[in-house]
């Protein structure tokens, strides 16, 4: 049985491209084919990535793609990894090395919760499952061991760094978000990580402010959507622009920010930007562009670690491997031990049966022969199994080789 994945993501195929892919794999009947020809299957499906992780003794390429509806140049867009390269790259991926936003710890919590979903779905059985929970474990280790994560890069995470380094611990500090587009929701996920006293929303169309509140609130985050932009700004500690729409006037910005005596953080996300200028000494602006460039300085930063993470993936691909393969041909070597002791059993009793006349303690000679003859006869071929494997020659190939000629 094979383990091996198929996908596409942001860097082979375009956000349509990827929403078309997302829509097939996630079809009834093509899940019904899926669920028909893998024994296991775990399906990853995110903005910027569309995979299929599963074990079938099928090529996938024989199936995967029968009557999907999906165009020829999509179809050519999918990769294709199996085994070895298959973990390494389940281990890149959960590790954040395959991100768009290289280091970014949020595709770790998407690969865990589409393994808890297979889980629930019952399609993940002992194969998956360990190369899963291995996944996670690399993850952990290139958090921690290296500074691949350390840096903030996107832009909602600069801000709530540049947030906390202004307003000290926000976790007793009201943050405002005007403006609910793309870049806003985003920006509001960020700052929500941090648990501040209360998220306060605005958005022109208040209905989307009102479905994200209720979302977080779900998840226990302090939210309120208030419908007056003014009524955001007098509150809130933290004040994020997410939109270029002229909600206040120059005046009444002048008027608001002028009479807020304490630190004011202002992140102007809009572009065009939204405030030209601070107000007050107590407030402190940023642009995007201010943003940006801290985030090319940390990108540098980052990829000096990616090194390190690459090496600490390899390491861990080569060490879970070679304990996958060991415990794979120990498997095989007690099925073609018992298969060999059954037919010993059955010969014997057969010939027990037409020798009327022996002894017992012939008898129980000819079974210690008969046992050395089976130790033997199967002793080379385990050895020259261990040491192709071991040799890394081609292992799967020897090992499914091994078994059609054994017939286990």
């Amino acid at each position: 049985m094979k383990y091996w994945v198929c996908g596409v993501d942001f860097k082979t195929a375009s956000l349509d491209e990827r929403v078309e892919a997302s829509r097939w794999i996630l079809n009834s009947e093509v899940d019904t084919r899926i669920r028909r020809e893998c024994d296991e299957s775990l399906i990853l499906s995110t903005c910027n990535r569309v995979e299929l992780y599963a074990c079938s003794h099928t090529d996938p390429k024989s199936w995967i793609f029968e009557s999907s509806g999906m165009s020829e140049v999509l179809i050519s867009k999918f990769y294709f990894h199996y085994e070895r390269a298959a973990l390494e790259h389940l281990f890149r991926v959960g590790s954040s090395l395959e991100a768009m936003v290289l280091g970014e710890t949020q595709i770790t919590g998407q690969v865990r919760r589409a393994y808890l979903q297979a889980c629930e779905q019952s399609r993940v059985q002992s194969q998956l499952h360990r190369f899963f929970q291995e996944a996670f474990r690399v993850a952990k280790r290139v958090r921690t061991e290296t500074e691949v994560g350390q840096f903030a890069v996107s832009i909602p995470s600069i801000g709530v760094k540049l947030a906390e380094k202004v307003l000290g611990d926000l976790s007793q500090k009201n943050i405002g978000i005007l403006g609910l587009g793309e870049i806003g929701q985003a920006a509001a996920e960020h700052f929500a990580s941090v648990q501040p006293k209360k998220l306060l929303l605005y958005n022109r169309t208040q209905t989307v402010a009102e479905t994200l509140r209720d979302k977080m609130q779900e998840e226990g985050m302090a939210v309120e959507v208030l419908s007056k932009p003014e009524d955001i700004v007098s509150r809130a500690d933290a004040l994020i622009l997410a939109t270029s729409e002229p909600i206040l006037s120059e005046q009444d910005w002048n008027r608001l920010l002028s009479k807020t005596g304490t630190t004011l953080f202002i992140l102007d996300l809009a572009v065009p930007p939204t405030i030209r200028s601070a107000y007050g000494s107590n407030s402190f602006l940023y642009y995007v562009d201010d943003l940006k460039r801290i985030a090319q300085d940390n990108t540098r930063l980052r990829e000096q670690e990616l090194g390190r993470a690459h090496l600490l993936v390899a390491e861990e691909v080569q060490k879970t491997w070679r304990a996958y393969e060991s415990t794979s041909i120990d498997e095989i070597f007690k099925l073609l031990n018992e298969k060999v002791e059954q037919l010993r059993v059955r010969e014997l009793k057969e010939l027990k049966s037409r020798l009327s006349e022996i002894t017992e303690k012939d008898w129980t000679e000819i079974e210690k022969m008969s046992r050395r003859l089976s130790s033997k006869i199967l002793q080379d071929p385990i050895i020259e199994l261990k040491a192709r494997v071991s040799e890394k020659e081609e292992g799967d190939h020897w090992t499914n080789a091994f078994k059609k000629l054994f017939k286990i």
